[in-house]
């Protein structure tokens, strides 16, 4: 995970396709830059990718349990 300036600001620990064909992924990043809006850039095969710090759940649940 990388900021504006390319400089190296964190960790990828996971990615996957979310229910909605939109790349999603969890990592860790420096403090200054894990409030949520934060911009942030992720290398996927060398390529730096826009991203941007949310809050989880990323999609929001359409589920219910039974009781």
């Amino acid at each position: 995970i990388y900021d504006e300036a390319g400089k190296k600001i964190g960790e990828v620990s996971s990615g996957t396709l979310s229910p909605i064909s939109k790349a999603i992924g969890m990592g860790y990043v420096h403090k200054d830059f894990s409030k949520v809006g934060s911009k942030i850039f992720i290398d996927v095969r060398n390529t730096k990718c826009p991203a941007q710090v949310v809050k989880v759940p990323f999609v929001e649940s359409r589920y219910y349990r039974v009781q």
